[in-house]
Formats: structure tokens, C-alpha cells, sequence
């Protein structure tokens, strides 16, 4: 765990890791498992989010700077 990591980072980073070991051990492909990862923690550590507000968190915003 990176020491800069924030209290809710390392709750989330706990949190994963038991989902992250069942991912591996029955044999899913290793993106899918850096998606799953990804999504969790969007989520706020919260599995049945609705993928189209993910999409939304992750647009980037490209407003343009004076």
C-alpha cells in the first residue's frame, strides 16, 4: 500500500482484496480483474453501480483555459 494513500483509499484498497483473489483463483482474465478493480473503487467500495454514472465520473472535462 502506498503510505500517501488517504484513510478511504486504504478502506477501499482492503476492501478489494478478497474480491481480487477469487477474480484470480477461478481464472478470470487479468483485465477484467483491473476493471473490477476499477469499478470498486469508483463505487466507493460498493459492487451493483449502474455503469452508465461510472461513465460519467470518468468523462473528461476539457474545458479550455485562457
Amino acid at each position: 500500500m502506498k503510505p500517501s494513500a488517504t484513510p478511504q483509499e486504504q478502506q477501499v484498497q482492503q476492501t478489494s482484496q478478497p474480491q481480487e483473489q477469487l477474480d484470480r483463483s477461478a481464472g478470470t482474465d487479468q483485465e477484467t480483474v483491473e476493471i473490477q478493480q476499477v469499478c470498486f473503487m469508483l463505487a466507493g467500495g460498493e459492487y451493483g453501480i449502474d455503469i452508465a454514472l461510472v461513465k460519467e465520473i470518468i468523462k473528461p472535462t476539457m474545458d479550455p483555459t485562457p
